[in-house]
C-alpha cells in the first residue's frame, strides 16, 4: 500500500465521515458475506504520471530538494446497501471546502470523478450493490539529500 493511497483513505475517511475499518485498499480478500456493510475499496491500476519536476537548494540547512509533481488516476468501489448514496454524497463533496482543507491536510489534490458506474447493472443481480468512482490524483514526491556546500574553494598547484 503507497502513502498516495493511504493519505486518499484518509482523506475518504474524513470527508464522508466512514469507519476507517470499513476502508480497504485494492487486492485484498474478502468473504461476499461482508458485502452488507458499507465497504470502500480504494486502488490504482494506473501508471504513474510525471507532469514537472524540481530542485532546490537549502544553503542553511545544505540540503537538496527534488520534486516530482505527478498525477494517477484512482478507482474507488463502494460495496453494500448504501453504495449509490455513499459514491454521490464523496462525488459532491469533493467540492466543499471541507475537502480542500482535507486536501491540503494530506498533500493531494482530488479532482472530480471522471466515471461513475453502477457495476451491478453490468453484472447481473447475483453480485452485491457495487458503485465505482473514478477520479484523477495529483501529488508531490519529495527526496531531501543532505548536500555539503563548498564556501572557499582551496586550490593546490603543481609546479614542476
Amino acid at each position: 500500500m503507497t502513502p498516495l493511497l493511504i493519505a486518499v483513505g484518509k482523506y475518504t475517511r474524513d470527508l464522508l465521515p466512514h469507519p476507517e475499518s470499513l476502508i480497504k485498499f485494492g487486492r485484498e480478500n474478502f468473504d461476499v458475506v461482508q458485502f452488507d456493510e458499507d465497504f470502500i475499496l480504494i486502488d490504482t491500476l494506473d501508471t504513474i504520471t510525471p507532469v514537472a519536476f524540481s530542485e532546490s537548494f537549502d544553503e542553511t540547512a545544505e540540503r537538496m530538494t527534488y520534486q516530482s509533481y505527478t498525477k494517477r488516476s484512482i478507482t474507488m468501489d463502494f460495496y453494500g446497501l448504501n453504495a449509490q448514496s455513499l459514491a454521490t454524497k464523496f462525488r459532491m463533496l469533493n467540492r466543499s471546502q471541507l475537502s480542500r482543507d482535507l486536501q491540503k491536510q494530506y498533500g493531494v489534490s482530488i479532482f472530480g470523478a471522471t466515471r461513475l458506474v453502477d457495476v451491478k447493472q453490468l453484472t447481473g443481480k447475483q453480485y452485491t450493490n457495487r458503485v465505482q468512482v473514478e477520479f484523477l490524483v495529483h501529488y508531490n514526491e519529495v527526496v531531501n539529500v543532505d548536500t555539503l556546500r563548498i564556501d572557499t574553494e582551496q586550490l593546490e598547484f603543481l609546479i614542476n
